[in-house]
């Protein structure tokens, strides 16, 4: 599997993640959980297009290309600004797979536009076709006017490639003649109701039955199912690709967030890699009774906690149960002391 190791990133000391199929992370805010899986995505998206562009030199100006990837999915004109404040020491990257090392760098605090690139491998090692980061659903709202910004002020910071690159390829992909995943496409529309379409001049639409309503009038949950099925008719949500997704709970109903992980765990079945962030008990205990149920194998799954220690942002891993429970008791510590306070007031 794929090993990522991490000095000196924002609020993180120092992280060693051994990734899985089914990668569950969890934190406190400001513990750099978003700078993890938006650094790992810059990375995976540089490699991942070198290896698919055919070049026969697929190193050439590598380090050139990583870095401007990690300026636009970051938004930053100094690279220098997603390192590490406190220690005072540069940002150290090494990722490697079954003990082979793929790519290895440093940025320092001063870096202007440049990382010093130490060595980079044979990285057609890599588990993963492609890279794909699963955004707000609120994005799919403005896309028209996301595009007329990306398109019109190329050289201007503004729209982060975590957003533009999904975006850019539902609009300029059709729909496969043979979709991969096509029963989960079809779970989907089931879950929802309809299915989602792309059309050039008028954006994303929903359609129900024999109706169709303009993307900006549909609720946002439903919004981030159908973001997962213009994905998958497309083939760019196929087997051996890696999803990362950011706190999907914030616009899902409870009941929803269940479905939600349930077609995560089909697309896993069908050898798709997913990264979630979360701040949801309920998507935790969703995972628990996966685990329990042996819908979830301990071999498929890592659990990352992240914590501050000193000011500074460590990170927990491992693929038990106790892990799981420690993230829940964390997630639930505030509500319980509140809860234990006030009872404890009212009997005395």
């Amino acid at each position: 599997m794929i090993k990522i190791t991490i000095q000196n990133l924002g609020p993180i000391k120092e992280t060693d993640i051994t990734l899985s199929k089914f990668n569950l992370i969890s934190g406190k805010n400001s513990t750099g959980k978003s700078f993890f899986v938006r650094l790992l995505y810059a990375i995976l998206a540089t490699l991942l297009e070198k290896e698919n562009s055919g070049e026969n030199d697929k190193e050439k100006n590598i380090e050139r290309t990583l870095a401007k990837k990690i300026r636009w999915v970051f938004q930053q004109r100094d690279l220098g600004a997603i390192v590490n404040r406190i220690t005072k020491e540069d940002l150290c990257v090494q990722i490697s797979i079954n003990n082979k090392n793929i790519i290895d760098f440093s940025v320092s605090r001063s870096a202007k536009r440049k990382i010093a690139l130490k060595e980079i491998y044979n990285f057609e090692e890599i588990p993963y076709e492609n890279c794909l980061f699963l955004f707000l659903p609120i994005l799919l709202d403005i896309e028209l006017a996301l595009a007329n910004y990306r398109e019109y002020y190329k050289n201007n910071l503004g729209v982060s490639d975590i957003f533009w690159d999904a975006l850019q390829s539902i609009r300029t992909v059709g729909i496969a003649d043979e979709v991969e995943l096509k029963s989960i496409s079809k779970k989907i529309e089931k879950i929802i109701g309809g299915k989602f379409v792309y059309k050039s001049k008028q954006g994303v639409v929903f359609k129900e039955k024999d109706k169709e309503y303009d993307v900006k009038i549909t609720a946002s949950g439903i919004k981030i199912f159908g973001f997962l099925q213009l994905l998958i008719e497309r083939n760019l949500l196929r087997e051996n690709s890696l999803l990362i997704i950011e706190e999907p709970e914030c616009n899902l109903h409870p009941a929803y967030i269940f479905k939600f992980v349930d077609v995560l765990k089909e697309l896993i079945k069908q050898n798709v890699y997913v990264i979630i962030v979360t701040h949801s008990s309920e998507i935790i205990r969703y995972a628990e009774y996966l685990l329990k149920t042996k819908k979830l194998f301990s071999s498929d799954v890592c659990f990352a906690l992240f914590k501050k220690e000193d000011r500074l942002a460590v990170v927990k891993t491992g693929n038990d149960l106790s892990l799981l429970t420690e993230m829940l008791e964390e997630l639930t510590e505030e509500y319980f002391n509140l809860v234990f306070k006030e009872v404890k007031e009212i009997e005395y």
